[in-house]
C-alpha cells in the first residue's frame, strides 16, 4: 500500500532522510517485524524499468541491486542487476535501506519507462 513510482531517487544520505521522514514508514501499522526494520526503501522493479519508494523490511542484499517485486510484495535481490562491478562497487553484502548508496542502480533505468510517464507519452 506505500508503494509509489518515482522520477529518481535520492542520491545523498541528506536527501534519502528527508525521504524517509516525507513517507513516515515509522507510522503505518504493521505487524511483519520490528518497527526499526521497517524502513523507507527506494529501488528498482524487478523489470529494472522504474525505480519506486515504498516502506517495506530491510533485506540483507548480496552482490545485486535491491529491488522490490510487487507480486512477492518484499524487497530482494535483482539477480539480473549485479552491482559488485559498477564503478562504484556494492560490497557482497548491504543493508537495503542504503540502496542510495549504489547510484549505479537506478542509472540502469530507463527514466521515460516510469509506467505513468509511458501512458502520459502515449496520450501526446
Amino acid at each position: 500500500m506505500t508503494v509509489e513510482y518515482v522520477d529518481h531517487c535520492p542520491g545523498t544520505k541528506e536527501e534519502w532522510m528527508h525521504a524517509a521522514v516525507r513517507k513516515n514508514c515509522s507510522n503505518i501499522k504493521q505487524d511483519c517485524v520490528k518497527s526499526e526494520q521497517f524502513q523507507y526503501h527506494c529501488v528498482i522493479n524487478s523489470f529494472i524499468n522504474a525505480t519506486m519508494e515504498v516502506c517495506a523490511p530491510t533485506w540483507f542484499c548480496i552482490g545485486f541491486c535491491a529491488e522490490y517485486n510487487l507480486q512477492g510484495e518484499r524487497i530482494q535481490d535483482n539477480i539480473d542487476a549485479p552491482c559488485t562491478t559498477f564503478s562504484n562497487p556494492c560490497p557482497q553484502r548491504y543493508l537495503s535501506s542504503e540502496a542510495y548508496l549504489y547510484k549505479e542502480c537506478y542509472d540502469l533505468v530507463d527514466d521515460n519507462s516510469i509506467p505513468e510517464k509511458k501512458e502520459e507519452n502515449e496520450r501526446k
